[in-house]
């Protein structure tokens, strides 16, 4: 799709120790970086691939004819919609250029992820594995909408452009240990392990996870008019 694209990034470190015949340590983190500077909006009412399906006439010009998609001598101001009222000016269908240059999707995501592990043969039938993993995501999202999409006539109570803004973060923490046991009883192998608190004090599962969400502006958050854009704005915990 034009205008769109999406860079990822990622780097990866594992390590692990010897610390005697029957300890080891091993640890491994991993960072992942997605950026976008226009994330592709293949779904929903914005969906550019939906209008085609659903909403778009065959018989109108060809696409590649469409490029042009503000009105000559308004350039910034009234969109050249793909179809328009009778009073030349406001749209009925969107011009599906003006959506893919127009309404911007920023997307930026960060993930960090990684588990620290220790291996213990404490015998030989019993051996025993504490581990603790972490994943923390966070990401930045941005929506902005030109001017040009209202009706002119409405413009003056209603505004017109859209300006957005949500930032979401996701921490997850998982430990538990194991204690295994195998013992060989003539051609038979016996193992049994647990991760029950209950079974076993030694034995136990944590998981936690921490959830923050911000979300600033609004469907209804419209700007009045071109220039500096004045928001009211609304934050909401999760």
């Amino acid at each position: 799709m034009p205008n769109t694209r999406t860079n990822q990034k990622s780097v990866s470190l594992n390590s692990e120790y010897k610390l005697t015949d029957k300890v080891k340590i091993s640890a491994n983190v991993s960072y992942v970086r997605t950026y976008s500077p226009n994330k592709a909006n293949v779904v929903g009412s914005n969906s550019i691939l939906n209008t085609f399906l659903f909403n778009f006439p065959t018989n109108l010009q060809p696409l590649a004819e469409m490029k042009n998609y503000w009105l000559t001598g308004f350039e910034g101001v009234l969109e050249n919609g793909a179809m328009m009222e009778k009073n030349g000016i406001d749209v009925i269908l969107p011009n599906p250029w003006w959506t893919t240059y127009e309404e911007i999707n920023i997307f930026t995501r960060d993930n960090v992820f990684g588990k620290v592990q220790l291996d213990w043969q404490l015998n030989k039938n019993f051996s025993l594995l504490v581990r603790s993993g972490v994943d923390n995501i966070v990401e930045n999202y941005e929506y902005r909408q030109s001017f040009g999409d209202r009706a002119l006539a409405d413009r003056a109570d209603a505004g017109d452009g859209r300006f957005t803004t949500n930032n979401s973060s996701n921490l997850s923490i998982n430990s538990d240990a194991i204690l295994t046991f195998n013992k060989t009883v003539g051609k038979f192998n016996i193992t049994a392990n647990d991760v029950s608190l209950n079974a076993i004090i030694f034995l136990f599962n944590l998981d936690i996870s921490i959830n923050y969400s911000a979300f600033f502006g609004g469907k209804n958050e419209i700007c009045c008019s071109p220039g500096p854009r004045n928001n009211q704005h609304t934050l909401h915990h999760i």
